[in-house]
């Protein structure tokens, strides 16, 4: 059984879809319990069993005793649904906090399943110091420990036995062939995939085009794709001040995202932090050449010069010179797209399905 907050659009989302599915191809029964209902938003396996608690998610109030009697109300229910839908392995991919709820349901409620939790994000970033002792405290009583990067392996070895611990990427649908040179008139010069929030530095990346449509006399576009999430506006705000109105796409959530990384010259992630992002990852099988922000983790990723550029995620002048090098130098793009092809197969579903099915 997979336990995951939702189906909807999103990285874990992805991979709980891919990872069901492959699992069930592998002659595994399996189940997907969300804890909230929500729409499908990947293909899933007609073979694997999707089943909800229905909680209202936004029931928890803004007191804190508003928010522990709703995580205790959400324990009772989790606890009394494992009870009666007995599996032998629970896998959480979601966040840190449903985590720990999982391990806190096991132990009152006596829950007999071998229980693997995950990380799913950077836990420096996304909690401060006492939410993560509290909620890496009860870590320490799964049965194993699944993480995407080498960084993360060293945080959660601070907290668990190593023994306990194993990396295991995310799963990638990987590509027969290399889509970059399929193509070669590009619509969109510059490609940008993930949420509009402020944690994946937008602001820094218009700033980036704008000073190399000033310099280069180049009227380069560069889009968007991805849900508002709480950040499009301000987006708007400043292309209308710098005059790239007619510059920046802004394509929204998207079903065929396929067609933006087939369409797209040049790959642009530059997010403040991630566990390990599926955009990334994506970009790479399309073969994609990429220009990358230096977050924690995506070493695990991409080598600098080989298969990205990687920049210092606090400079916009630095992603501005990396675009501007790598924009009309074909040799280089065409290295990167090779390379960027080749490491994606490393990612590849069955690859993966396999490390945890030895995990088991």
């Amino acid at each position: 059984m997979l336990i995951i907050s939702t189906l909807e659009k999103g990285g874990s989302e992805r991979v709980s879809a891919i990872l069901a599915s492959s699992l069930v191809k592998k002659s595994f029964s399996v189940k997907i319990l969300t804890m909230y209902d929500s729409h499908v938003s990947y293909p899933i396996n007609n073979e694997v069993e999707i089943l909800s608690l229905g909680l209202n998610r936004n029931n928890g109030g803004s007191s804190i005793l508003s928010k522990i009697k709703y995580v205790l109300f959400k324990i009772r229910r989790l606890g009394n649904f494992l009870k009666t839908n007995h599996s032998d392995i629970i896998i959480a991919i979601s966040s840190d906090v449903l985590n720990a709820i999982i391990i806190i349901t096991k132990i009152l409620y006596n829950i007999r399943s071998k229980i693997i939790l995950t990380i799913r994000s950077n836990p420096i970033f996304s909690r401060k110091f006492m939410v993560r002792k509290i909620i890496y405290f009860f870590f320490r009583f799964a049965d194993k420990i699944v993480v995407q990067t080498n960084y993360n392996f060293r945080f959660i070895n601070k907290h668990v036995r190593r023994e306990k611990i194993k990396i295991i990427p995310n799963p990638l649908e990987t590509k027969s062939k290399n889509y970059y040179f399929s193509n070669s008139q590009k619509k969109y010069d510059f490609l940008c995939v993930g949420r509009l929030n402020n944690l994946k530095n937008h602001r820094k990346i218009i700033l980036a085009l704008k000073s190399f449509i000033s310099t280069t006399k180049i009227n380069a576009n560069l889009c968007f794709v991805g849900r508002d999430d709480g950040e499009k506006s301000e987006l708007l705000d400043l292309a209308r001040i710098l005059n790239l109105e007619n510059n920046i796409i802004f394509a929204g959530e998207r079903d065929d995202i396929h067609i933006f990384y087939e369409n797209s010259k040049i790959f642009i992630h530059f997010s403040n932090y991630e566990g390990m992002s599926n955009a990334v990852l994506e970009a790479q099988s399309y073969g994609l050449p990429s220009i990358i922000s230096n977050h924690d983790g995506i070493e695990d990723i991409i080598e600098d010069m080989s298969n990205g550029i990687i920049v210092d995620k606090n400079s916009s002048n630095e992603l501005y010179i990396a675009i501007s090098k790598l924009y009309n130098d074909k040799d280089t793009l065409k290295k990167l797209s090779k390379n960027s092809f080749s490491v994606s197969q490393n990612f590849a579903v069955n690859k993966i399905t396999k490390e945890w099915v030895d995990l088991f």
